[in-house]
This record gives structure tokens, C-alpha cells and sequence, in this order.
């Protein structure tokens, strides 16, 4: 993975966002080229450039997806770092006020976890409530 693959949220998470409404214009979009190799192309993209084309997904960055989550359906969320002097640099997700017990070792991997996370939620999967804005 390039460093600038690292901006876009996984093949896997854009899928769910995709059956979760998500049709935004996106920088990039995934591809399978082979059933079990997916590759990430950047290029202005939207739901109609890739419409007919099953095998494609939009990609959205992080921040994108995170804002969409805020605008579509309220959750508000954000990543803080543990910064006891006494312990090595640790982060947990926060989704409007609950706070996730798990200490992650990067930020990236508490990112992931948060994004995971919300999906969750808006699936009805978890027991964190939210509310959905403007449906």
C-alpha cells in the first residue's frame, strides 16, 4: 500500500457505506482487477462515472467518510491520545460521548476501529443510540 492508499478507507468499508446510502464525489474509487485483488485508482469519481460497473466502488477518504457520518446521521466522533507520562502513547475513539474501552497502539488503528464502529451503529447493531438527520 502507497502512502496515498493510506488516505482512503478500505475496499471492505467502502462497501458498507456504499449499501449504507453513501454516493458521494470521491477522489478515487476501488476495483477488483481478479476476484481476490483489489486496487485503488485516483481520479474524480462519482456514482454515475462507475454506474454499469459492478466490479467498482467509490472510495472515500477518512475525512470524508467521518463528515458523512456527521451530516447524514448525526454521530459526532473523534480520536484522542492517552497522555499519562507514565504509559507508552496509546488512542481511543469517542461517538457522541461514549467512549470506546479499547486503547489502540496507533491512531491509524483507532481510526479504523471508530469508522467500524459507526457503521455499526447505523446498521442497528449496537446499542449506542443515535439519531438520523434529515430521513
Amino acid at each position: 500500500m502507497n502512502n496515498l492508499e493510506k488516505e482512503f478507507i478500505p475496499y471492505e468499508l467502502a462497501l458498507e457505506l456504499k449499501e449504507l446510502g453513501f454516493n458521494e464525489i470521491c477522489f478515487g474509487y476501488w476495483y477488483t482487477e481478479q476476484e481476490e485483488f483489489k486496487k485503488i485508482d485516483i481520479q474524480l469519481s462519482s456514482i454515475g462515472f462507475l454506474e454499469g460497473e459492478p466490479d467498482y466502488i467509490l472510495a472515500p477518504t477518512y475525512s470524508q467518510a467521518f463528515r458523512w457520518f456527521r451530516h447524514e446521521y448525526a454521530l459526532e466522533s473523534y480520536i484522542r491520545a492517552n497522555l499519562c507520562v507514565d504509559v507508552p502513547k496509546t488512542y481511543q475513539f469517542n461517538i457522541d460521548d461514549n467512549i470506546d474501552d479499547v486503547w489502540y497502539d496507533t491512531y491509524e488503528e483507532a481510526e479504523l476501529a471508530c469508522l467500524k464502529k459507526l457503521i455499526e451503529i447505523v446498521k442497528g447493531g449496537n446499542k449506542w443510540n443515535y439519531t438520523q438527520k434529515n430521513k
